[in-house]
C-alpha cells in the first residue's frame, strides 16, 4: 500500500504481486537448507569420528615409536656396558643395527657409535666372510650356534642367536663377541703345567726305576 496527495485529496494506491513462484522458491531453499544442514552435520560427525581414529591412530604410533625407541635405547645401554667384548644385533644383510661393549673388539676400525648401518663383515678377509655368512645365514634359518675366531692378538668366541619380528619371520641376529683370550691364555699356562708335572712325574719314575737297578746288584751281595 502506498499514500499520495493530489489536489488537496488523499488517495491510496494497492499493489498486488502474485509472489506464488518466490514462495515455491523460497519452500524449495528451506528444503534445501535442510538438506544441506543434514549432509553438513553427517559430514561433521564423520570427519569427527576420522578425526578421532587419525588422533588415536597417530598416539598409538607415537606410543610404538616411543617404545621402539625405548627398546632401542635399551639394547644399546645393554650392549655399551657388556664387559667382556661386544653385543650386536645385525639385519639381514649381516648390516649393523645396534653395536657396543665396554671391552669393543675394533675388527670394524670405527666407533661403535659409527657402525650403525655399516656391514659386519666389510673388515673380515673374503675367506672369512664366506665363512662367517654361511654361519649367519644358518642362524637365518632358526639355527643359534658359536664359532672361534682370531682377531689380531684376540681370541674371540661368537654366539648366534636368531631374532623373530611380530609375524614370527626371523629378520635379525643376535651376535655377541666375546673375548676369551685371557681365557686361552690361562688354559695354555694349565696344559704347560699340566705338561711339566708329567715331566716331573716321568722323571721321579725314570730316577726310582734306576736307583732301584743300581742298588739291587750290591745289595745282593751284601745278602750273600
Amino acid at each position: 500500500l502506498s499514500h499520495f496527495v493530489e489536489d488537496n485529496i488523499e488517495y491510496v494506491a494497492a499493489f498486488i504481486t502474485d509472489i506464488s513462484y518466490r514462495k515455491k522458491l523460497e519452500v524449495e531453499r528451506l528444503k534445501y537448507m535442510e538438506e544441506l544442514e543434514t549432509i553438513v552435520k553427517l559430514r561433521t560427525e564423520a570427519l569427527e569420528k576420522v578425526n578421532q581414529g587419525l588422533v588415536k591412530e597417530v598416539r598409538e604410533r607415537k606410543a610404538t615409536e616411543l617404545a621402539l625407541r625405548e627398546s632401542q635405547n635399551l639394547y644399546e645401554l645393554i650392549a655399551d656396558n657388556y664387559p667382556n667384548g661386544t653385543i650386536n644385533i645385525l639385519d639381514k644383510e649381516f648390516n649393523f643395527l645396534v653395536s657396543g661393549g665396554k671391552d669393543f673388539i675394533n675388527h670394524q676400525k670405527i666407533a661403535s657409535s659409527e657402525r650403525t648401518g655399516s656391514s659386519f663383515l666389510v673388515n673380515f678377509s673374503t675367506e672369512k666372510q664366506k665363512q662367517l655368512k654361511a654361519y649367519f645365514l644358518n642362524g637365518l634359518k632358526g639355527y643359534p650356534g658359536s664359532c672361534e675366531h682370531e682377531i689380531g692378538d684376540k681370541t674371540i668366541i661368537m654366539h648366534t642367536v636368531p631374532i623373530k619380528n611380530s609375524n614370527g619371520i626371523i629378520d635379525k641376529l643376535l651376535v655377541v663377541e666375546e673375548n676369551i683370550t685371557e681365557q686361552k691364555k690361562a688354559e695354555k699356562e694349565v696344559r704347560n703345567a699340566l705338561s711339566k708335572e708329567r715331566d716331573l712325574n716321568e722323571m721321579k719314575s725314570r730316577f726310582v726305576s734306576m736307583a732301584s737297578h743300581e742298588f739291587r746288584t750290591p745289595l745282593t751281595t751284601i745278602l750273600s
